[in-house]
């Protein structure tokens, strides 16, 4: 009984299987080491994301570190909201685009 109860009220936080995290995508537009603070390039404009030391940063299977971002570079990044609402960015992935049809 309590089993049931328990589970009803995780799916219900959001915290049941298969609950995913938004996710927003653009360009990597500055990263500030500073403030711990990543900035992407979005249609409606700059995006802010907070990171923290339980942040992943990823380039294909390759673990990385926010200093190996380089502005430009399409990012994508699954975030959440913390206690003060501030959005705090979980995983972050780089995008491995083809190269250009000129370049060989």
């Amino acid at each position: 009984m309590w089993r049931a109860w328990a589970t009803g009220w995780l799916l219900l936080a959001g915290l049941g299987l298969g609950a995913t995290l938004p996710f927003a995508r653009g360009p990597l537009e500055k990263i500030d080491p500073q403030r711990r603070l990543i900035v992407l390039q979005h249609s409606t404009g700059p995006r802010e994301f907070s990171y923290t030391d339980r942040t992943y940063f990823y380039r294909g299977q390759q673990k990385l570190t926010p200093s190996q971002l380089a502005t430009g570079e399409v990012l994508a990044i699954r975030f959440r909201l913390d206690a003060t609402g501030r959005v705090v960015a979980t995983h972050c992935k780089i995008a491995i685009l083809p190269p250009a049809e000129d370049e060989p």
